[in-house]
């Protein structure tokens, strides 16, 4: 809900709530979650905005909050007894819980002086507390029924304060237009984590589970603190001369963070202090012609410290990345046509993927790169007709790593969860006129290809082709009292064809979602 509070507009309101219970298509997993989001803007004049933005989310989730990792053989590969049931729960139903309590508050100000300066400021204050109790599974046994399993906990906490204050002025010298911006930003994160020693509990048979019924919740094993600043300082200067624009930037970055791990059995302590600086940039050049087309390219770096610790504890280091991209936009003057293409060429350092060790963690790889292409369409065929249609095709690979204790190097591999190609279209029918206007329907498949689940390119993940379809109705095309009130029903994976999603180790296989219909009742007033 939004609107003015007073007769002159010059204070407005906004809340936005959900309430939502839900099971899934996993036996005992389960979630509940509320969030609510009141806003109000106070405007004292026509230059002036202050906003005061405040959120809370809470999730309580029986089963442990996400699908549980299955082992390859039932899922990936075959296994002699069978498929692994996608409902498949292999946890224990009264000890798998996740929960979550998430807040902020803050404020985005603004203040235009003049024609030419514009300052803003941005604060927020937040607070994130999460408890992951888990059972998951070790290896699968001989028979390729018998799962080894092991329980775990891994609470954590977070306080973060982040502000960045900017300044905008426009204004021209002879031809040229400029937007120019210039800030300073800061962040500061405290966060604790708390790794639970791991506890073995009794196997079960995947394919006719007993539960063990009671799991104790082993004790803190290892205690992380971390604490990091990072102090941004920007420009960027946008210039328009006649067709084209040319976009500037530079930013420069501090970061500093300190990581004490203390091992809880031993008491020992270890701390790790690290300071990083880079200076990154972006430049982009478009032109804009007269039939609706529009050529650009662009060439940027980026610099991003990264939160959290590996598997032995060391924190990580920063992730940097070079882009470049060039493409063409097209939408000719009167029509209803957009379409895009990119071709893009993107390295990146220190990228996190999951441990294939221990996939509670994340490792960082040497170096990555990612080179493809990316299509896209938007048309309204006829006054009732419309289509999107989308195509990405990429080539991924390691370009730099250390080699392993056994000499083996990943470089040369694919990256995890890149497909090599994805494609979708979507047909989408309105009835305008006559008895059945109103109604709408539509129907799309979506392509996604094969790619790899690991570093070291053990899992294959097959092709996998979906359909989804849609109906509708808008009550308010023939019936003007129901104005706002619609009807729709939306279906994903129409034809329920089960599929694996992505592999990472012998037992971290991922089903994908089964046949989901939604079924959505709505009124906008």
């Amino acid at each position: 809900m939004s609107g003015p509070v007073d007769p002159d507009g010059r204070i407005l309101y906004r809340l936005t709530g959900l309430a939502r219970t839900t099971g899934t298509q996993i036996d005992y997993l389960e979630e509940d979650r509320l969030f609510i989001a009141p806003s109000v803007t106070f405007r004292p004049d026509a230059d002036t905005s202050l906003t005061l933005l405040s959120q809370y989310l809470k999730i309580d989730s029986p089963g442990g909050g996400a699908p549980q990792a299955l082992p390859t053989l039932g899922t990936l590969y075959t296994n002699p007894n069978g498929r692994i049931p996608t409902r498949r729960f292999i946890g224990e139903p009264n000890y798998d819980r996740f929960r979550v309590e998430q807040a902020f508050i803050g404020y985005a100000f603004e203040h235009r002086f003049d024609d030419v300066w514009t300052v803003r400021q941005n604060l927020r204050f937040s607070h994130v507390d999460t408890d992951t109790q888990r059972v998951q599974a070790i290896a699968l046994g001989g028979d390729g029924r018998t799962l080894s399993r092991y329980a775990w906990a891994f609470p954590e906490r977070s306080d973060l304060f982040n502000i960045d204050n900017q300044a905008e002025a426009r204004f021209r010298t002879g031809p040229f237009a400029h937007t120019l911006l210039f800030g300073l930003d800061y962040l500061r994160e405290d966060a604790r984590y708390d790794e639970s020693q791991l506890r073995i509990v009794p196997s079960i048979n995947v394919f006719a589970p007993v539960y063990a019924g009671t799991v104790t919740r082993p004790p803190i094993g290892t205690r992380i603190t971390q604490a990091r600043n990072q102090t941004g300082l920007y420009a960027q200067d946008e210039i328009r001369f006649g067709g084209f624009t040319l976009t500037l930037s530079g930013r420069q970055d501090w970061a500093d963070a300190v990581t004490r791990t203390r091992t809880v059995t031993s008491g020992a302590l270890t701390q790790v202090r690290q300071e990083d600086a880079a200076f990154t940039g972006r430049v982009g050049l478009s032109y804009l012609f007269d039939g609706g087309f529009a050529p650009y390219v662009s060439y940027a770096t980026s610099f991003l410290p990264t939160s959290g610790t590996n598997r032995i504890g060391s924190p990580f280091a920063p992730t940097t990345g070079e882009q470049i991209e060039a493409g063409i936009k097209v939408q000719p003057p009167g029509t209803n046509l957009l379409l895009t293409g990119a071709v893009f060429d993107l390295t990146q350092q220190n990228v996190l993927t999951p441990d294939s060790v221990d996939f509670r963690f994340n490792t960082q790889a040497g170096e990555a790169r990612v080179r493809g292409v990316e299509l896209e369409a938007k048309a309204s065929l006829t006054e009732n007709l419309d289509l999107i249609a989308s195509y990405a095709g990429m080539s991924s690979e390691f370009t730099r790593a250390n080699a392993n204790a056994a000499g083996v190097s990943i470089v040369g591999n694919e990256l995890p969860f890149v497909p090599r190609h994805q494609a979708a279209a979507w047909l989408d029918y309105t009835v305008r006129t006559g008895p059945l206007a109103g109604f709408g329907f539509g129907a799309g498949v979506r392509y996604i290809g094969a790619s790899v689940g690991d570093n070291a390119n053990l899992y294959r993940i097959p092709v996998v082709t979906l359909v989804d379809a849609a109906i509708r109705y808008d009550f308010g095309y023939r019936h003007p009292a129901l104005k706002g009130v619609d009807l729709a029903m939306n279906a994903t994976n129409l034809f329920d064809k089960t599929y694996v999603t992505t592999c990472i180790a012998a037992t971290g296989c991922y089903y994908g979602n089964r046949q989901t219909i939604l079924a959505t009742l709505r009124y906008r007033w």
